[in-house]
């Protein structure tokens, strides 16, 4: 029969684990919003700079000389309005707000995983009760990040972080990882 404190010692030892996996996951969807965000940027960008560089040309010089311009300008806004279909159409901007909303739950969760996990509290029903209101809100962004798959690739990538972070050995290629360069681990390094 387990002791009260072996009980607690096992919720604590899975309060790590699960800590470890929610650092991961926020690392990985912070990245993920910053490539989104970049994304956006740079149509939002174009789409801007091009017509108000264009526009105060032609006031600036007239349009005697504007032909090679308009070229130009033309052909960058065509490849904006291209981008800013796909971006539509993948819902850049959807994805964008689900990776923010998603890293800052998964950091919460980290937060308070690791929190339950370093001071537990003395009586077990109140550790239990966390840990099980911790676990469904887990589960629960779990769920929701499978609409929203960020790929084997990225979840490597989080894995990797996750090792670094801790200094636990990879189980595949059995280091530590010490920097986020890849390397040929299957597990910690191929992103």
């Amino acid at each position: 029969m387990e002791t009260k404190e072996q009980r607690i010692n096992a919720i604590r030892l899975q309060c790590h684990e699960k800590k470890f996996h929610a650092f991961g996951y926020s690392y990985l969807y912070t990245c993920r919003a910053k490539i989104y965000e970049k994304r956006l940027q740079i149509i939002n960008y174009a789409g801007l700079v091009v017509p108000l560089f264009i526009g105060g040309y032609v006031m600036t010089y007239g349009t005697e000389t504007t032909k090679l311009l308009l070229i130009i300008g033309g052909g960058i806004l065509l490849l904006q309005l291209i981008f800013s279909a796909l971006a539509l159409i993948y819902k850049w901007d959807e994805e964008l707000a689900y990776s923010i909303e998603s890293a800052r739950e998964h950091s919460s969760l980290y937060q308070d995983f690791n929190e339950l996990g370093s001071r537990p509290p003395s009586n077990y029903d109140e550790i239990l009760s966390r840990f099980s209101i911790l676990i469904e809100r887990d589960r629960s962004r779990s769920m929701q990040d499978l609409k929203h798959d960020v790929g084997e690739k990225m979840k490597i990538k989080g894995m990797r972080w996750s090792l670094r972070e801790f200094q636990r050995k990879c189980v595949g290629c059995d280091t530590i990882p010490y920097d986020m360069n890849k390397t040929n681990c299957p597990v910690c390094g191929k992103y």
